[in-house]
């Protein structure tokens, strides 16, 4: 991964999570940086979440692309997107329809929605409200300034940069 003009020689690790309990599914996409690294993110004035899928590249089967490019190839073909619209397209829009086009879903897609407003409607991908988060495990970045703030109830293991959308974890 190239970011700032720094190439990072690490693998991008991309974990999914899925709950049926309001449709929600995310993807957790992480990668190791050392300490300077980490220091120059937190010196950016941009969020940092959005600058590594907007500003920076990967290597994919040995060509560089832009990360949104991991996220469009590798991400989104799961939710089986095109699939899904032309399914979408094929309902009839009459809402005496409505039983009949949630069949017409089960059969196509095992999935029995909850309800009709479009079978993508709910889809997002977004950035926002997204945290980057560094392990800093031997303390070695200083969090006493302003623009920290501790969010743990009971000790000093976590802080938030809100600015920056940066979480510093301290303790395993």
């Amino acid at each position: 991964m190239k970011l700032f003009d720094k190439t990072i020689e690490e693998k991008i690790n991309i974990d999914f999570y899925g709950f049926s309990h309001m449709c929600l599914s995310y993807f957790d996409i992480s990668f190791d940086v050392d300490q300077s690294f980490a220091e120059t993110i937190m010196q950016k004035e941009r969020v940092i979440n959005k600058t590594v899928v907007v500003d920076s590249n990967v290597i994919i089967d040995g060509k560089s692309h832009s990360f949104a490019m991991l996220i469009t190839q590798f991400i989104l073909p799961y939710y089986d997107v095109e699939n899904s619209l032309k399914i979408e397209k094929s309902l009839d829009d009459n809402v005496s329809a409505l039983n009949k086009n949630l069949d017409v879903m089960v059969e196509k897609t095992a999935m029995r929605p909850y309800c009709s407003n479009g079978m993508m409607s709910g889809l997002s991908v977004s950035l926002d409200d997204n945290y980057v988060m560094i392990e800093d495990y031997d303390d070695e970045f200083d969090t006493s300034n302003d623009s920290w703030e501790n969010i743990m109830v009971d000790d000093i293991s976590i802080y938030l940069n809100k600015t920056k959308s940066i979480l510093v974890c301290k303790n395993k």
